[in-house]
């Protein structure tokens, strides 16, 4: 299963390249840390979700243009 935390992270706006390329100075440890710990901590437990919706999920985390990878393929990205 695909976490909320981890599903906001794939589509969030401002990343690490992203902030980095605003300034290239900076040290990506550095941009990493004040992006993913300000307000955020990983779930220590993730709830059970329909195995439909973790596939689309997972789907949704990825660049796959026109196309779309099998479940199968989908399920063990998860794992």
């Amino acid at each position: 299963m695909i976490s909320d935390f981890v599903y906001d992270l794939c589509h969030a706006q401002e990343t690490v390249s992203t902030r980095l390329a605003t300034n290239p100075t900076a040290v990506p440890g550095e941009v990493a840390k004040q992006l993913f710990e300000s307000n955020k901590s990983l779930p220590k437990s993730d709830t059970e979700l329909q195995p439909k919706y973790d596939l689309q999920r997972a789907f949704d985390c990825g660049k796959w243009g026109n196309s779309r990878p099998s479940d199968l393929f989908l399920r063990v990205t998860m794992a």
